[in-house]
């Protein structure tokens, strides 16, 4: 199976990532799973709020 991880950040843009995310899907049916680089909430460019509800470590061989 394909997949990549996209890393988000405080004050990411939602649209770059949403855009990003959902061309991967449908053009090439890859699988994306989303880190983040703080256990905190993160707060996008527009406002959103992204919880995280589970913690992963990011392990390069696995993508």
């Amino acid at each position: 199976m394909k997949k990549i991880a996209v890393m988000i950040y405080p004050y990411f843009c939602m649209q770059e990532i949403s855009c990003l995310t959902d061309g991967l899907k449908v053009f090439f049916d890859i699988d994306v799973e989303v880190f983040a680089s703080t256990k905190e909430v993160i707060k996008s460019e527009e406002n959103f709020k992204e919880f995280i509800d589970e913690y992963t470590k990011y392990e390069s061989k696995n993508y």
